[in-house]
């Protein structure tokens, strides 16, 4: 039999209490949560008025619960507050709970984006059969029709030819003397004469149409129709087409294309700014106020809400920079940028004040705080020892920055730079606030009206046919394994860097 350990009331060396000891007096103090219970019934009771309508088994129900909710509180809170065992495995408990709830979560959302997903293959493969079915009961039925419509002008050429006949028969009968009938004559060649021209102008205009319509047809038929019909093929249209009412023939094309741009802009414009900054705060920035209070500023710009950067980029890209610059013809008041423009994109090029430049710069602000305070904290990782070592062996300290320090720093640095594009990459609400479109059928270029592709998800998903939401869920399986796909390359770039630089 354990022999109880001796408290002396000092808390550092007496052990920590136990569930064994602490649950009778956590049980005793527990027995207050009926008396709280009732007054607390009694309170908001006399609160009300003393209402008569409730009855006595409801005031009772109320109060078991609310004595039973109390009690348990005091009884747990008494043990948290003595046992740090009871603290830990409640910690343990609420978080394994918490993760398996969040897996859970994940796991059911994976699940219906690939239902959802595979729902949309199914329903694009039948729309396009179904769609050539009909195409080439078209052509086949347009065969049919042709012949039956030369058919009946014939019919109707000889039905003519015999009124002409009867016509003709009877002005040769109703001649009398040989000049009468010598002008029937006459006037019978010239009836049959406007007859076969206006049966000739007839056929003309009938196989006119008839080649008219079959242009229609074959036009419509190497537009729409869609020789391979499998899930490979119908994705890579998805991928290839610009977006449409239809939702067979819809595509991500003019959204994936906003969205590379969105990423190359913030690419080339805020990661030489943010990694160039960064080195110069921590290689060569001395540490006094002014250093700590720039530092400060960055760590809240990197938690300012997105939407504030989209009213900031609409008021300084469109307001201040491009709506002095661009007419309302869509072109660019400068004549060198504009020519510049033409030469680049043609000469049919329409500039917008709202363009995919603006929403590439509005999201290079955003990214700009979080790449410096990475880039920050990679440079930090780089052991000191290596600068003075640079230094001793009479490196400047650009030589010393170019090809000691960065070169150590770059996979960490890279692995900011590929998160922050990936943050881009999901991004909507500040380029909502910008301007940017729901809706986009033609390709986007670097000054006209743009679309990205979370936005375009938005818009299929607010739809309340079923086809747009499997085309938002198949767009969102897009976006996800194109977020995936650069977390995966951040992770090798990382690990294949400390593979090669160890300290």
């Amino acid at each position: 039999m354990a022999i109880p350990q001796q408290r002396t009331g000092n808390p550092l060396r007496d052990p920590p209490w136990t569930f064994r000891e602490l649950w009778p007096a956590a049980l005793a103090w527990s027995a207050l949560g009926p008396v709280l219970a009732a007054g607390i019934v009694a309170f908001f009771y006399l609160l009300a008025g003393m209402d008569t309508s409730l009855a006595g088994r409801q005031l009772l129900f109320r109060w078991l619960l609310l004595s039973l909710f109390v009690g348990g509180g005091i009884f747990l809170g008494y043990l948290l507050y003595w046992s740090r065992g009871v603290r830990a495995m409640l910690f343990v408990a609420l978080t394994a709970c918490i993760t398996c709830m969040s897996l859970a979560v994940l796991v059911w959302f994976l699940a219906s984006l690939l239902h959802d997903g595979w729902a949309w293959m199914q329903f694009v493969q039948r729309a396009i059969e179904e769609n050539n079915t009909a195409l080439l009961e078209r052509v086949r039925n347009f065969e049919q029709e042709r012949a039956q419509e030369l058919r009946r002008y014939d019919q109707a050429a000889q039905q003519a030819r015999r009124q002409l006949q009867e016509q003709i028969a009877q002005l040769l009968q109703q001649a009398a003397s040989p000049e009468a009938r010598a002008l029937a004559e006459q006037q019978a060649a010239e009836l049959r004469h406007r007859t076969e021209q206006r049966l000739q102008r007839l056929r003309q205009r009938l196989e006119q149409n008839l080649e008219r319509t079959e242009a229609e047809i074959r036009r419509e038929y190497q537009l729409q129709y869609q020789p391979r019909t499998s899930a490979v093929a119908a994705l890579g249209r998805f991928l290839t087409s610009p977006s449409s009412d239809n939702p067979t023939r819809t595509g991500i094309w003019p959204a994936l294309v906003g969205s590379l741009y969105m990423a190359l802009i913030t690419l080339l414009v805020a990661v030489p700014i943010g990694v160039g900054a960064a080195i110069y705060l921590e290689e060569y920035a001395r540490r006094n106020w002014l250093a700590r209070l720039i530092e400060i500023n960055l760590a809240n710009l990197a938690g300012v809400p997105s939407v504030v950067y989209g009213i900031l980029g609409a008021y300084i890209f469109v307001e201040l920079l491009f709506q002095p610059i661009v007419d309302e013809r869509g072109s660019f008041t400068i004549g060198w940028l504009q020519q510049l423009t033409e030469w680049l994109f043609g000469k049919e090029v329409q500039v917008a004040h709202r363009n995919t430049l603006g929403g590439g710069l509005t999201l290079a602000m955003l990214t700009l705080p979080v790449i410096i305070v990475t880039a920050q904290e990679a440079l930090r990782a780089v052991p000191v020892s290596i600068r003075h070592a640079a230094l001793a062996l009479g490196a400047t300290r650009w030589q010393m920055i170019a090809h000691h320090v960065l070169p150590y720093a770059f996979p960490n640095i890279l692995t900011g730079v590929i998160l922050a594009i990936s943050r881009v990459l999901g991004e909507a609400a500040p380029l909502v606030l910008f301007g940017a479109l729901l809706f986009l059928d033609y390709t986007p270029h670097l000054f006209s009206r743009f679309t990205v592709t979370p936005m375009q998800i938005y818009n299929w998903a607010s739809r309340p046919q079923l086809e747009w939401r499997y085309c938002a869920a198949m767009a969102s399986l897009v976006l996800l394994a194109l977020l995936l796909s650069l977390n995966a390359a951040a992770i090798l770039l990382r690990q294949r860097g400390q593979r090669r630089y160890r300290w």
